[in-house]
């Protein structure tokens, strides 16, 4: 059975209430100072970045190679965006707000 380490929300390293007993990982990186003061200027500023393309992009792309793997065979772009098939994770939306 694989066991995932748990980490602390507070940037890494193994919560030691849930991780005990487990090898600790090297903590992760910290993100670019200035990737973090940008981001924080496009939210104070109203001018927002927005990564949606790069995320709907990247969704896709996983469909794509899941697609793939499961019916054996390479699959293209367009198939996939062409394709009928309903992904829905069935997340209550409304459970958000």
């Amino acid at each position: 059975m694989l066991t995932v380490p748990a980490y602390s929300q507070s940037g890494g390293g193994i919560n030691a209430a849930q991780g005990a007993g487990r090898a600790a990982r090297p903590e992760e990186p910290r993100a670019d100072p200035a990737k973090k003061k940008a981001f924080i200027e496009s939210i104070t500023s109203g001018n927002f970045h927005s990564q949606a393309a790069k995320g709907s992009e990247s969704a896709i792309s996983c469909m794509m190679a899941r697609t793939a793997a499961y019916k054996g065979h390479e699959v293209t772009w367009d198939e996939i965006m062409k394709s009928k098939e309903e992904w829905d994770p069935k997340i209550n939306l409304e459970k958000l707000t």
